[in-house]
């Protein structure tokens, strides 16, 4: 009887959509703790944001290519808004009604403007707020490229559901 129960329990959990996720506002971790050390060859610059938050730059060490390249400045601070959807749902319908540029990853709405430094994307997960700039980007695909597998790592670690 267990076993029934068991496989029937985890059959519902393995049979609801991925965009249906939901998550809570639960206590964050540690922040600095989320920072991947290393991303696409380039390692964590690390320091504190005033108010709570914390950031990290992952750009060359190179100062010229500082001037061209792009690279990742990315923050993370905790979400006060009660008014932020907690559900991918909820945030995919109210980037769609306000008319915000959104893209897709592990299945999480995340926001993307242009801005005159750079192509900014900021997933709102759980009690957080993720951004990741882009700095010297393309405005397109290769800023996209840049900024989602440390979207990937960082949604990875942030508690949801």
């Amino acid at each position: 009887m267990r076993a029934i129960l068991l496989c029937s329990t985890l059959a519902v959990v393995l049979a609801a959509p991925a965009g249906s996720q939901t998550c809570k506002k639960a206590p964050p971790p540690f922040l600095p703790s989320l920072f991947p050390q290393k991303v696409g060859g380039t390692t964590l610059e690390f320091s504190s944001v005033p108010g709570g938050g914390c950031m990290g730059m992952y750009r060359p060490a190179d100062l010229a290519k500082r001037e061209s390249s792009p690279w990742v400045v990315m923050s993370i601070e905790v979400e006060p808004s009660e008014t932020l959807g907690v559900s991918a749902e909820e945030l995919r319908q109210r980037y769609v009604t306000n008319a915000t540029k959104f893209i897709e990853v592990d299945d999480w709405p995340v926001a993307v403007t242009v801005r005159s430094i750079g192509d900014e994307f900021v997933a709102i997960r759980g009690s957080l707020k993720i951004t990741v700039m882009v700095r010297n980007g393309d405005h397109g695909q290769a800023s996209e490229a840049l900024a989602t597998p440390f979207l990937h790592l960082m949604l990875a670690k942030v508690p949801c559901g």
